[in-house]
């Protein structure tokens, strides 16, 4: 977060206020940057990695990041949770061993979908009973939605629409 990435800075926005909601009155969650993540992570009570596309290896320093704050918080018996967490691509086997040692000590993932849990479980040797697949964290968002008028659509500027993968959409919906 925080790295000039739009969505992912809406993704942690979005995890953090839905965290907040369900323990508002007995957990201080923060948003730790990048540059500060081993002084906060050893004092924290739990860990969550989230979310996003982070699972990829055409920069093995995004590799050593995501695993070395795991094995971090491992080691001060900080507990770790992933959520809303895709996969771009493992291709080498250096990322898929580090990425298995690390996830091992993950206690559940919560992917955005069907494809990402399943490289999870299958590539990168994760049990599936700690794998529950999901969907994107920004639909956790939807009061944005619920608050937009129609009217007020001819008196602005256009706004572009983006659509992300909703592996929660059955015929019913």
């Amino acid at each position: 977060s925080g790295c000039g990435n739009v969505g992912d800075d809406l993704i942690v926005l979005v995890l953090k206020r839905y965290i907040e909601t369900f323990f508002k009155d007995t957990a201080d969650v923060s948003i730790i940057p990048q540059q500060k993540q081993y002084e906060e992570i050893k004092d924290a009570d739990i860990l969550i990695i989230g979310g996003g596309g982070l699972i990829y290896d055409y920069d093995m320093n995004n590799v050593r990041n995501y695993c070395d704050a795991i094995n971090y918080a491992h080691d001060f018996r900080v507990p770790v949770y992933m959520m809303g967490m895709g996969v771009q691509h493992v291709f080498s086997d250096e990322a898929k061993t580090m990425y298995r040692e690390a996830l091992s000590k993950v206690k559940v993932i919560a992917t955005r979908g069907i494809f990402d849990s399943n490289f999870i479980n299958n590539d990168l040797a994760y049990p599936s009973p700690r794998t529950i697949t999901s969907r994107d964290l920004v639909f956790l968002y939807d009061d944005v939605l619920k608050d937009a008028r129609v009217s007020e659509v001819a008196n602005r500027k256009p706004v572009l629409a983006l659509s992300l993968a909703d592996w929660q959409l059955s015929d019913s919906n």
